[in-house]
């Protein structure tokens, strides 16, 4: 019976001491003063057709610059009709942002990544004297990757924002961050 525990502690004691070889795990830096609680808002907006759409996501930031953002999906859509015309224009767009401080310049700063899919429809209707009919149904995907960097001091006096232009549309992100009372 003690023959058959031999091997077992044998191993044990491998292991112990293998263990106390290995050196301990780095601790991760504190880079930040304080952990924050805010905001990231979107305000998309088009001007033709016209509309503004506007999402907010709750963000918070630990002491080590690690940045943590609940999802959310923007919708929109807008309408023109000129003449005999009718144009639309609607959309959805999943954003799954996240984000990480850097420092640059002597300055903290965040890099957030959109992680934004979704698609658009456009659609143009022509008048034929008696009811729409429709000219034009188009589906296209949207993917919005860019990247952002924001100042922490900015985002915590008056919120941090920055202007993307999107081609046919502006978005405007902004962070709005406050220190947290531990």
């Amino acid at each position: 019976m003690h023959t058959k525990l031999l091997p077992l502690l044998s191993s044990a004691m491998l292991l112990g001491l293998l263990a106390v070889g290995c050196p301990p795990e780095e601790e991760k830096p504190q880079v930040l003063e304080h952990s924050y609680a805010g905001s990231l808002t979107l305000v998309f907006t088009l001007e033709d057709p016209p509309l503004e759409a506007t999402i907010s996501m709750t963000v918070s930031v630990d002491v080590y610059g690690d940045m943590t953002i609940t999802p959310g999906t923007l919708t929109y859509e807008g309408e023109r009709i000129e003449d005999e015309v009718k144009f639309q224009r609607s959309g959805s767009v999943a954003l799954r942002p996240t984000g990480k401080w850097f420092e640059e310049g002597g300055r903290d700063r965040f890099s957030v990544q959109e992680h934004g899919s979704g698609e658009e429809r456009l659609q143009t209707w022509g008048w034929d004297g008696a009811q729409w009919v429709i000219m034009v149904d188009q589906t296209m995907p949207i993917a919005w990757n860019g990247g952002l960097a924001f100042m922490l001091d900015d985002a915590v006096l008056s919120g941090s924002a920055i202007q993307v232009n999107l081609g046919l549309g502006l978005a405007r992100w902004t962070l709005r961050l406050t220190p947290s009372i531990e």
